[in-house]
């Protein structure tokens, strides 16, 4: 019996009794939208094959009744069959649904407690093979679910209707049905529908190559799509930055929640700068990949520094840059792409646009240069000398605002001593008297290099 057959193909062994359940047999025309269709339900008990013939339709439920033709009288299979077959046409098989109330199915989902639904009322007979030959996500998912051993399903809420035909499905090859829990769908901030076509999509794509280009970690995208909605954890902010492991010991099924599903890209922020910083914290082999990668992109940004000479390449300066940010950057590209890191692989321009009182920024300078040699540039020598030393009466935040500018060219970044003792003294000397060359030189915007 070729019905059979294709039965066989998705592990049933002749003979075996499957309860309950129907192959649909439709034959279509070329142009498959005409109501010349040719309808065949065979029912399958202990490998006999019988057959109900139907009206010429397009769609089971919307046969005017449809019941009563289904409850005509059964014969045998005949050669007709085979020659249908035969010819090639087109055609699908479906699942036939019982007409009364056993093709309801009832079940406790695990996040909507209660539910009951017979698909017989709202669709009529499922396709469960195309007329490709392929088959559709109903009868795929509960063979591949049942050979995979699968005990819990966790899938979206629009699922939750077609579970009562993955109920039957299991029934008719009397397997064991895992149990199932339905997921508010992931929607976007203001309840908007997570969709590649949104403009939103411009700034937070949701398609996961971009970010596997960007250089997002795995386990840190992982990490986000486990917190984008549903619950299962007792406190989610304790859940950034673990790995799936780690995950899976916080995991509780029982903490699932019906609310909607922001997908909160701030969280993919937060748990990718986790694990760069665990990555680079927590293992010699994650802190020298970290740096090798960092090397790679100094030489792809500027082609022109060279390995022997240009301290920006060595590996302790690279080491030096990571510990200072202190993984205020969830990306190496970053680095590179934020002028406010610039000043770290170039010397800064200074500009007037920045300066209040140019005699008071020389003044600084001039003072800065003759005694630098008493600090031993230390993050806290270098602060107290700032703090203390208080020429013609300059505040303390006048005095870091300069030495930012000098050493950053900017006004935002890390603490003014972290960048100081970052550089040391021959940088940072190096760094003042360019600025005091530019200030003499009376040009806005001139850069000086080293």
């Amino acid at each position: 019996m070729k019905l059979l057959r294709l039965w066989f193909r998705f592990g049933i062994e002749s003979g075996s009794e499957i309860k309950e359940s129907g192959l649909g047999l439709q034959f279509l025309d070329s142009a498959r939208s005409t109501p010349k269709t040719l309808w065949f339900f065979v029912f399958v008990n202990s490998g006999v094959a019988k057959r109900w013939p139907l009206p010429i339709a397009t769609h089971s439920s919307k046969i005017p009744g449809y019941a009563t033709f289904r409850e005509s009288k059964v014969i045998n299979i005949s050669d007709s069959l085979d020659e249908y077959l035969q010819q090639g046409l087109p055609h699908v098989i479906r699942f036939s649904l019982p007409t009364d109330n056993h093709g309801t199915q009832v079940y406790d989902d695990l996040v909507y407690g209660h539910h009951e639904h017979n698909p017989y009322t709202t669709e009529g007979d499922f396709i469960l093979l195309k007329s490709d030959g392929y088959p559709t996500y109903h009868l795929a998912n509960v063979i591949d679910d049942h050979l995979m051993n699968i005990t819990h399903v966790l899938r979206g809420h629009e699922w939750q209707t077609s579970t009562s035909k993955h109920l039957l499905l299991y029934k008719a090859f009397n397997w064991q049905s895992p149990i199932y829990g339905h997921l508010p769908l992931l929607e976007r901030e203001r309840g908007r529908k997570l969709s590649k076509r949104d403009k939103e999509n411009a700034i937070n794509p949701i398609e996961i190559d971009y970010y596997r280009q960007k250089g997002y970690y795995p386990d840190a995208i992982l990490n986000f799509i486990t917190l984008c909605g549903g619950g299962g954890f007792t406190d989610e902010d304790t859940v950034i930055g673990k790995t799936l492991d780690e995950m899976i010991s916080l995991f509780n099924i029982n903490l699932f929640s019906r609310h909607a599903a922001i997908v909160d890209f701030k969280k993919l922020s937060l748990c990718q700068r986790a694990h760069f910083k665990r990555q680079y914290q927590k293992s010699d082999e994650g802190r020298r990949r970290i740096i090798e990668e960092l090397h790679e992109k100094v030489l792809h940004y500027y082609p022109e520094k060279n390995s022997q000479t240009s301290i920006q390449l060595q590996k302790d300066y690279l080491e030096k840059i990571l510990n200072m940010i202190d993984f205020r950057i969830i990306l190496l590209d970053e680095l590179f792409t934020n002028n406010l890191y610039e000043y770290l692989w170039k010397d800064p321009e200074i500009k007037k646009d920045f300066i209040d009182n140019i005699e008071q920024f020389k003044f600084v300078i001039q003072q800065t240069l003759k005694n630098l040699d008493k600090i031993r540039f230390t993050p806290d020598d270098v602060k107290k000398f700032i703090e203390e030393y208080q020429p013609n009466k300059i505040t303390n935040k006048q005095i870091f605002r300069i030495w930012r500018l000098v050493l950053c060219g900017c006004l935002q970044g890390p603490p003014v001593h972290e960048i100081a003792t970052f550089f040391g003294l021959d940088i940072v000397r190096k760094r003042f008297s360019n600025a005091l060359l530019v200030l003499d030189q009376q040009n806005e915007n001139v850069q000086v290099k080293l």
